[in-house]
C-alpha cells in the first residue's frame, strides 16, 4: 500500500520497491526472533508480525496520501515528502504501541525494536525519495513529537497500579493476553497467587452405594475463575480422579463467589488428587445410613428448598428457577449452618445454579425461622429404606455441544415404596431458563419426581466462546429435545439398575490459598482506572496528532 504512491509519484524505482518489500518481511522475522529472545512467553508470532508491519504500513499510507494530494495540488513535491517522513514515526509509534503493550514489557526494549521496520523502509526509499533539508529535519522534529506523545503514555500507563500487590496494568494486559491467546497463565496465577491467603476448605460428599458408586461432591473450591486459570476446570479435575477408581462423580455447587477460586491450576489438581482419596480412603470412615428421608420440597418467596435426609445429614438444593439466578450471596449459608447446628443436623447446602436468561429477582432472604421449619419439615419425614440406581451419559452415544463439559450428565434415581425421584446432574455452566420446568415435566409423564436439576458452575468455557456472558448455559448449545431424550434413556437405565442402597458422609478438612475478594477488587478498580486513562489520552493524542499532520503539510 506504501510503495505503490511512491512508486507512481515519487519515482522510486520497481526494484528498490521490491527490495523494500521483501525487507518488510525479513524484518518481520528479525523482529520475531528478537521478541521471543527476550521473553519466550511472548504472544509475538511471526503470523502477528506480518500483521504489525502490515497495519503499521496502512497507517503510514494515510498522512502520505493527504500529503501527496497537496503536493499534487500545489505543484510542489515538499508536502508529500514531509508527510512521509512524519508518516515513517506513526508506524514507529504504532509499532511501539502494539509491541510494548502486547509482546514485551521493558519500553526501551520496545522502542528499539519498534523503530527496525519503518526505519528499514525510510532508509531504501530516502535516497530516491527524499531530499535532505530544513523542512524533512522539521518533519523529523514533528515526527519524535508523536512518539514522545506514545512513550508518555505507555510510561503512565505503566503507573497503574494493584493497590494490594502493586501489580501494574501493563504487566496485567499481558499476563491475561498470555492466558487467553498462548493458553500459559503462569504469570497471571503468579499474581493470584501473591494476593491467595490461607483459609479453611470443607467439601462435604455423599457416596451413594448399589451395584456402582457414585459420588455427589460439594467443593469447598469455586470454579473459576476463567479457562486456563486457577480452578477454572475443578469439576472435570474430580470427575477424572473419581473415574480412575471407578466411581461416578456428581460435582455440585455450593455457596459462594470467586473469592474461593484456588489461585493455580496444579493447586486445583491437588485438591481433586484429595477429594478422590476422602472418598476412597475415609480417614473417619463416614457416616453410613441405610434409610432415607424425603424429597421435601418448600417455595419460599422466589426460592424451591428440596431437602434429603440420610441420618443426621441433610442435603438442601436452593433453586431460584424459573428466575435468573447466579452465584448466591455467602450470608445465606451462615444462619443455615448455625440452625442446623442447634436441630443437630449435618448440613450440605447446594445452590442448584439452574436458571439463567429469565427474569430477575431480588436473591431470597432466608431466615432462621424458615431453617427451622425446613430442617423440621425433613426430619420429621418418615425413615425409610431405599433403592438407588445411577446412569451417566457416557454409557450412552450422547451428541452434545459445549455447553457440556467432560463430566457429562448424570442421573441419580431413589426409590421408596415405589415412589420415585430423580437427581440430576451437569457439568455445565448454569442452565438456560425453562430447562428445569421441561425436565420435570417429561418425568412425571414416567412417574418420577424431579428431586432437582443442578450444575457443576464448570468455567472450562468461560470467556472462551463469543457470548454475552462468555459461555453457553446448559440448553443453549446442545439440542434440547436431545437432552431432555437422553435425560429420560438415563433415567430408564438408572430404573433397570434399583437395588437396596447405602449412602457414607464424608466430610473433608483442608487448608488452601484462595484468591479472596481483595485480588477481584484491586483487579476490577485497575481495569475501570486505566480505561478511564486511555479514553481521554487517546481523545487529546487523534487532536495533537492532526495538529501536527498539518504543521507538516504547510512547512
Amino acid at each position: 500500500m506504501l510503495l505503490a504512491p511512491l512508486v507512481a509519484l515519487d519515482g522510486l524505482p520497481v526494484a528498490v520497491a521490491l527490495t523494500i518489500f521483501v525487507a518488510v518481511f525479513a524484518s518481520s522475522g528479525l523482529v520475531t526472533y528478537v521478541i521471543k529472545a527476550l521473553d519466550r512467553d511472548s504472544i509475538i508470532s511471526l503470523r502477528r508480525t506480518f500483521g504489525l508491519a502490515l497495519t503499521s504500513n496502512l497507517i503510514w499510507t494515510i498522512p502520505f496520501a493527504v500529503g501527496s494530494l497537496f503536493s499534487w495540488v500545489s505543484h510542489s513535491p515538499q508536502p508529500g515528502l514531509n508527510e512521509f517522513v512524519l508518516g515513517a514515526f506513526f508506524a514507529w509509534s504504532f509499532e511501539l504501541l502494539v509491541i510494548n503493550g502486547a509482546f514485551l514489557s521493558s519500553t526501551i526494549q520496545s522502542i528499539c525494536i519498534s523503530v527496525i521496520q519503518p526505519a528499514v523502509t525510510l532508509l531504501l526509499a530516502s535516497t530516491f525519495v527524499l531530499h535532505l533539508n530544513s523542512a524533512a529535519v522539521y518533519a523529523a522534529v514533528l515526527g519524535f513529537v508523536i512518539l514522545g506523545i506514545t512513550t508518555g503514555f505507555l510510561l503512565k500507563f505503566k503507573t497503574f497500579k494493584t493497590q494490594g500487590v502493586g501489580i501494574n496494568s501493563l504487566q496485567t494486559f499481558q499476563s491475561f493476553l498470555k492466558t487467553w491467546v498462548s493458553h500459559k497463565p503462569a504469570s497471571l496465577e503468579n499474581y493470584f497467587t501473591q494476593y491467595s491467603q490461607d483459609a479453611p476448605v470443607t467439601t462435604k460428599i455423599i457416596v451413594a452405594s448399589d451395584t456402582k458408586k457414585v459420588a455427589l461432591v460439594l467443593p469447598g473450591v469455586h470454579p473459576g475463575p476463567f479457562y486456563p486459570v486457577g480452578s477454572y476446570n475443578l469439576s472435570e479435575l474430580i470427575y477424572h480422579e473419581l473415574r480412575n477408581h471407578d466411581i461416578i462423580a456428581m460435582v455440585l455447587h455450593g455457596i459462594g463467589g470467586h473469592e474461593r477460586n484456588l489461585p493455580t491450576n496444579e493447586l486445583a489438581k491437588r485438591y481433586a488428587a484429595e477429594i478422590a482419596s476422602a472418598v476412597t480412603s475415609p480417614s473417619d470412615g463416614g457416616q453410613q445410613s441405610w434409610t432415607m428421608r424425603g424429597p421435601v420440597r418448600l417455595k419460599l418467596g422466589s426460592e424451591i428448598v428440596t431437602t434429603l435426609g440420610f441420618g443426621k445429614q441433610v442435603i438442601a438444593f436452593l433453586s431460584n428457577a424459573p428466575y435468573n439466578t447466579d452465584d448466591l450471596e455467602p450470608t445465606i449459608i451462615d444462619g443455615a449452618v448455625s440452625t442446623a447446628k442447634e436441630l443437630g443436623v449435618e448440613l450440605m447446602l447446594v445452590d442448584a445454579h439452574n436458571s439463567i436468561g429469565g427474569e430477575n429477582a431480588e436473591q431470597p432472604k432466608i431466615s432462621k425461622d424458615d431453617w427451622v421449619k425446613i430442617f423440621s419439615e425433613i426430619k420429621a419425614s418418615p425413615e425409610e429404606e431405599f433403592e438407588l440406581g445411577v446412569a451417566h451419559s457416557s454409557e450412552l452415544q450422547f451428541d452434545h455441544g459445549s455447553d457440556i463439559s467432560d463430566g457429562g450428565v448424570t442421573v441419580l434415581l431413589f426409590r421408596k415404596h415405589g415412589s420415585k425421584s430423580a437427581l440430576i446432574t451437569a457439568d455445565s455452566n448454569n442452565a438456560i431458563v425453562g430447562l428445569r420446568q421441561k425436565i420435570s415435566d417429561e418425568l412425571k409423564r414416567v412417574d418420577v419426581a424431579l428431586i432437582e436439576l443442578c450444575t457443576s458452575d464448570t468455567h472450562k468455557s468461560a470467556a472462551r466462546y463469543l457470548t454475552n456472558r462468555g459461555y453457553h448455559a446448559l440448553g443453549e448449545d446442545s439440542n434440547i429435545e436431545t437432552l431432555v431424550a437422553t435425560i429420560k434413556r438415563l433415567e430408564k437405565l438408572a430404573e433397570d439398575r434399583l437395588s437396596r442402597g447405602s449412602v457414607t458422609a464424608i466430610t473433608s478438612q483442608l487448608t488452601l490459598p484462595l484468591i479472596g475478594d481483595k485480588s477481584l477488587n484491586d483487579f476490577a478498580t485497575l481495569t475501570k482506572e486505566t480505561l478511564s486513562f486511555t479514553k481521554a489520552y487517546s481523545s487529546a493524542a487523534l487532536v495533537s496528532s492532526l495538529v501536527i499532520c498539518s504543521l507538516a503539510l504547510f512547512f
